[in-house]
């Protein structure tokens, strides 16, 4: 009996999955999409389409302020440690239009991470990794009280990775809390943690799309 190698496998699913289209019984769509977030899996992610950053303040250069006031809206709840406030609260970024991108690329984990192993396989494929935090204050703006958008609720945190006052890189974290309270956001340095600590599959990432 002659063994099939994984190769020859690969090839023949490959085939098979072309027939399949061509005869009407998959959706290229969802076959294109699947394919697609395998090229681009960058180690422990799966990536998904853009989302544009629709943003307020235009030339206004962006003051982070004290979480409560960060979400015009609806209430903005306070994670227990206050390590946001405590990092980014005061900080000064450049007016939303001056960014270089206007667009995030988001991805769910494939595998339990931590912010080291997600950071390595960003800039593996030479993602750039720091978000603004006006941009991911839009973010949740623009989605409100919702489950429907690119964050997820409300198992799972959204992660983010930004520079703080004292341009340190941080990872943070967003929730959804649920209606009438609103979302979390809350801030952690980026170090080893125990596995127990690791983010579960299906966790969401944001990072920049390059132009």
């Amino acid at each position: 009996m002659v063994a099939i190698t994984d190769k020859a496998r690969m090839f023949d699913l490959m085939v098979g999955v072309g027939e399949l289209v061509r005869d009407g019984k998959r959706d290229p769509k969802k076959v294109l999409e699947i394919l697609q977030r395998i090229k681009e899996n960058t180690g422990c992610l799966f990536r998904f389409p853009r989302v544009s950053i629709q943003g307020r303040g235009g030339n206004t250069p962006f003051v982070v302020p004290e979480i409560p006031q960060v979400v015009p809206g609806f209430r903005g709840y306070i994670h227990d440690s206050y390590n946001f406030s405590k990092m980014f609260s005061g900080k000064i970024e450049p007016p939303m239009s001056s960014f270089e991108f206007s667009e995030l690329c988001y991805a769910d984990l494939s595998e339990r991470s931590d912010g080291n192993s997600i950071l390595a396989g960003l800039t593996k494929v030479g993602e750039k990794v720091e978000t603004p935090v006006a941009q991911i204050l839009a973010l949740v703006e623009s989605q409100g009280e919702s489950y429907e958008g690119p964050l997820t609720a409300p198992i799972e945190p959204n992660i983010f990775f930004a520079l703080d006052k004292k341009n340190v890189l941080r990872e943070v974290r967003i929730h959804y809390c649920g209606s009438g309270i609103g979302w979390s956001v809350d801030a952690y340095e980026i170090g080893p943690r125990p596995k127990c600590d690791w983010h579960s599959p299906g966790t969401r990432v944001f990072f920049p799309a390059e132009k």
